[in-house]
């Protein structure tokens, strides 16, 4: 399944629920939108912690954002907020490799 494809499914799942996406739609999300942004990045997509720079690198984020991509940095930014600790992901996978998309 390709990254769109998986945070597609992963946003109709998050709001038939009316919950945050899931980890592995986080991690999509996060591999398509992170490629080349920086440390905050790559250290959520290691480990799903949301760290301070993740959330100045998301703000940046916002001022380069398009239309078709807008919904899933929304999306990722409420599962950042809600998420409960800053340990690693429960159901975070290991070797999810970065995509250009920004």
């Amino acid at each position: 399944m390709k990254y769109e494809d998986v945070i597609r499914q992963g946003l109709v799942t998050a709001r038939q629920d009316n919950e945050p996406i899931d980890d592995a739609t986080a991690q999509a999300i996060a591999s398509w939108l992170g490629e080349g942004v920086g440390r905050g990045f790559r250290l959520f997509l290691a480990t799903g912690v949301a760290s301070p720079q993740l959330y100045k690198e998301l703000a940046r984020l916002y001022d380069l954002r398009r239309p078709e991509t807008e919904s899933w940095l929304d999306a990722l930014v409420i599962y950042c907020v809600r998420r409960p600790t800053r340990t690693r992901a429960r159901n975070w996978r290991d070797g999810w490799e970065g995509r250009p998309g920004v």
